[in-house]
Parts: structure tokens; sequence; C-alpha cells
């Protein structure tokens, strides 16, 4: 008698296996088309789990977002998929990249969670428009390309598209009237503790240095003394990168909370962090955070990137600007 071999299925893997690039789920995700892929992220009996066992952490990573916790709160997510494939510093694999398992699981999340409210970022040659296939009949969905120079008059010239998906009546009847202040304060967001340090920083204009942070800034001002802002997250020993030659601070390269304004003798927060961040501000931003817009002359953390403007892709900083994006939908 002849012995009948089952070939395994894309479903017989696990998410997690699915998005190991190593792995026999990854490979068969990668041999399907993006149309094949998409009908099985649409079908409804197709779950995630909110839990997954993660072999990049090696423990169990939450896979699936949150859902409202109670009436009265919106539920936010604001993401940013992985742009390798589509960057022009890649190899443009686009579509066929190992990248779409992670795009496709977002997806899957948005369509079973159903938040009121989907903030996406990427770079310029990203798709939107899969999102649109995606999240189309359900949501609002709205789409701008803004440069951080040209838009809003930053010198940093670093290209994104933000992508804001709405389902409007619930999110009009709920902050009709609300402030961004209030909008900031009052918006359950399932977010990392670096996001929120890094909101509490914009909120609060913090005026001592101790400990070590003490001693970075002595070194700073020995250093460079002609310079007027510094991260004191690092030591300026540590390979800073000095003020653009126009006299501009340059984008930062992580979520940097603890830039010291030497003019102020505090800490930036509220716009003035934003913008050291390369994060583009409308006018009407600024007017809502309470805070004049500054030129100055820093150093930063340069020791994680390779080019200016790339900490528009750390996560505090992408979910900041959603918010402000997000809430100028709707004035």
């Amino acid at each position: 008698a002849g012995v009948t071999y089952m070939l395994p299925t894309l479903s017989s893997y696990t998410l997690d296996e699915m998005l190991e690039a190593r792995s026999p789920g990854q490979l068969m995700f990668a041999q399907k088309t993006m149309e094949e892929l998409a009908e099985i992220i649409r079908n409804p009996t197709t779950k995630l789990q909110e839990w997954d066992q993660c072999i990049s952490h090696n423990q169990m990573c939450r896979r699936l977002h949150g859902q409202k916790l109670t009436q009265g709160i919106l539920h936010v997510l604001i993401a940013g998929s992985p742009c390798t494939d589509y960057s022009k510093w890649g190899k443009v694999l686009q579509s066929a990249g190992p990248t779409t398992a992670f795009f496709l699981i977002l997806m899957k999340s948005v369509l079973q969670s159903l938040p009121d409210v989907f903030v996406h970022e990427n770079v310029t040659t990203f798709p939107m428009d899969h999102i649109v296939s995606f999240l189309g009949e359900l949501y609002d969905i709205t789409f701008s390309q803004i440069d951080p120079a040209d838009d809003c008059g930053f010198p940093i010239h670093r290209k994104r598209v933000y992508l804001v998906a709405h389902r409007r009546a619930v999110v009009m009847r709920r902050y009709k009237d609300i402030g961004f202040p209030e909008y900031v304060r009052q918006v359950q967001i399932k977010s990392t503790h670096k996001l929120q340090v890094f909101l509490s920083a914009m909120t609060a204009g913090i005026t001592t240095v101790t400990g070590s942070k003490m001693k970075r800034l002595l070194r700073y001002r020995e250093l460079f003394s002609n310079h007027n802002v510094f991260d004191l997250n690092q030591s300026p020993d540590a390979r800073p990168r000095k003020n653009a030659a126009d006299g501009s601070l340059q984008t930062l390269t992580t979520n940097v909370t603890s830039l010291w304004s030497e003019d102020a003798e505090r800490y930036f927060f509220g716009l003035e962090l934003l913008l050291a961040h390369g994060v583009p501000i409308t006018e009407w931003a600024a007017s809502a955070l309470g805070t004049e817009m500054v030129v100055t002359t820093g150093v930063s953390n340069t020791a994680h990137c390779r080019m200016a403007g790339n900490s528009m892709h750390a996560a505090a900083v992408g979910r900041a600007i959603a918010y402000l994006l997000f809430f100028l939908t709707f004035r």
C-alpha cells in the first residue's frame, strides 16, 4: 500500500513561525502572491492569538493589540510596518520581500481588534493603497506625505507618508470639542515604557540635573562651549554629532528625553522636544502645545544611525507625531 504524505499548509504554522525569517512558514509566506495572502488575512475564521511564543525574544510576546478598556476611552492603534523592502537603501523587494509577513499580520490585527483610529507611517515608496484595500470598507482613510523641512520649516529633509484611518462617527461622538493637550491625557494607548517617558517629558519642564547627567553636562560645556543644547542621555565622548552647517540642531536618532537647554536652564519639553527629533509641527500644533518654536545649535546622539533623521522611525517619535496628525484631521 502506498504512503500518503500530508504537505504542510500556511495554517500549519504558528504566527511566530510565519514571521521568523528562516522558518518553513516564512518561506511559504514568500511563495504566495499579495492577493493570496490578503485573502487569508481577510478570512474571518483566521484569528490571531493575543500572545504567542516569540523566537526573537525567547518569551511570550503580544501579537494582538488590546481592545478598549471602557466605553469612554478612544482605542488608538499607531504603528509603522517595516520599510526594509520598500526603502531605496534596501533591495527594494517590495511585496515579495520577507517583511510582507509583518505587514499582513498588522492588517489582521487591525481587522480583528477594530481600533477607533489606526495611524500608519512608512517611507514614501510604501504602497498605502495596500492598506486601503484592507481597511477601506470599514474606515475613512486619508494619507499625506510630509517633509519636516519643506512643509514645516524644520531643517531636516526626511519625507514620510502618514496614513490616518478612523471610524469617524465613533471618534467625533466622543471627542468633538477636545483640545490637543486634553487628547494626549485622555486617550488610552497600549504603549511601551519609553513612550510613557517621552510623553511625560513633553508635559513638564524639569530644571534640575543630578548624578551622571551632571557630569555629562559639565563635559559638554567643556567640549562644546559654543552650543546651547546637549543630549544628556549620552556622554559627549561617545561619538557625538555636532550641529549642521547652517547652525540647526540635527535630528536625534533615539527617543531622547534628556535634552538640556543652556539658555532656558531646563530640559526641553513640548514642541521643543518634538522639533529636536525632527518631528513635523504645524503652527496650530505649536499654539496648542503652548511652546514657541526655537532655533538651537546642539550636540546629539549618533551612535546607532548613519543618516540624519532616522529617528522618524523610532516608536516614540512616530506616535507623538501621529497624535498631532490624527487630531488635526478633525479640526
